[in-house]
């Protein structure tokens, strides 16, 4: 009886206690939004420069491969059928 005398108790008296917890006042928030920034073209020209130093001059090119891969069309305007690889060789 030790055992479970005492989980039961607690369960009861959890019971008695959630509805005086949960009665409290709600909080109320007021949400507003901000003033968007407005930046002219030497903001973007910096930024465009910061780039460039981070990520070296010629942002187009990266490590990538180019492949020519012959498609099938199979005589329908959306119907083309090609066998690609994906991963790293």
């Amino acid at each position: 009886m030790g055992l479970t005398a005492l989980p039961l108790s607690l369960s009861i008296l959890t019971f008695f206690l959630l509805p005086s917890l949960s009665a409290a006042e709600p909080l109320h928030f007021s949400i507003s939004r901000r003033a968007g920034r407005v930046h002219d073209t030497a903001y973007y020209a910096n930024a465009a420069e910061h780039l460039r130093g981070k990520y070296g001059k010629n942002l187009s090119k990266g490590r990538r491969a180019t492949a020519g891969i012959s498609m099938v069309n199979q005589q329908s305007d959306a119907s083309y059928f090609a066998t690609i690889n994906i991963g790293t060789p």
